[in-house]
């Protein structure tokens, strides 16, 4: 059987049963025992961190199902959650993931993509943002509105466009600038990808015009009754 890192039933039983250690190491949030809780949770952390570098890789080829790997970004999530509400607020919060994706360049070359040690969520919005623009880039509009969907489902929209570059830097870069890549970690993106940013960024325009019109309509409305 060909490994599958979109195949969520199988990495939703592996980490329902790493939460269920959790419960079992954490059966009061008073009374606990800090070392045994932030192993068991660095466990499912390195399970999760293993399985989003690996989601990144798929999405990153042509033909990638894009709903099929926001599914798993969702799930991974929802355990995330899980977690959070099992253990200790303290021993949850000190015992960040650390998450390191690396590629080749052109040239078979290593290079660093993303390394970051950090809360689920924080991981997920990066990772989210990636997808989004993916599908802007090859013209999946179907499948955006689904991701976009589920970002805001789950409280993360905000967060995930707060790490598009603004809108006149990714201009910049269209015509070739370089901008330090720090905080938005976009720095192996292609032409393709800034496009799609940028295609993100019009999309939020034309819901605003929507928005807009749709508010001067009820305007209207209410001054002809």
């Amino acid at each position: 059987m060909t490994y599958d890192p979109t195949n969520y039933e199988l990495y939703n039983r592996l980490l329902t049963s790493q939460v269920k250690i959790l419960e079992y190491v954490a059966p009061g949030r008073e009374d606990y025992d800090y070392d045994e809780q932030t192993d068991a949770l660095n466990e499912l952390y390195r399970s999760m961190a293993y399985w989003l570098k690996e989601l990144w890789h798929i999405m990153m080829k042509d033909g990638a199902d894009c709903k099929r790997i926001s599914k798993c970004l969702s799930l991974c999530l929802d355990h995330a959650n899980d977690a959070e509400g099992i253990i200790h607020p303290i021993a949850f919060y000190d015992a960040g993931c650390s998450l390191r994706i690396d590629s080749l360049d052109e040239k078979k070359r290593k290079r660093i993509i993303y390394d970051r040690c950090a809360l689920i969520p924080e991981h997920l919005c990066w990772m989210y943002r990636e997808l989004m623009v993916v599908a802007q880039s090859r013209h999946q509009l179907g499948d955006f509105y689904d991701i976009e969907g589920d970002t805001i489902n789950l409280g993360l929209e905000q967060e995930t466009k707060k790490l598009l570059r603004p809108r006149e830097q990714l201009e910049e870069c269209r015509a070739g600038a370089k901008f330090p890549a720090a905080h938005y970690r976009d720095a192996h993106w292609d032409t393709a990808m800034i496009e799609g940013a940028l295609a993100i960024y019009a999309e939020d325009d034309e819901s605003e015009e929507d928005e807009d019109e749709e508010d001067e309509e009820e305007d209207i409305d209410k001054e002809s009754q």
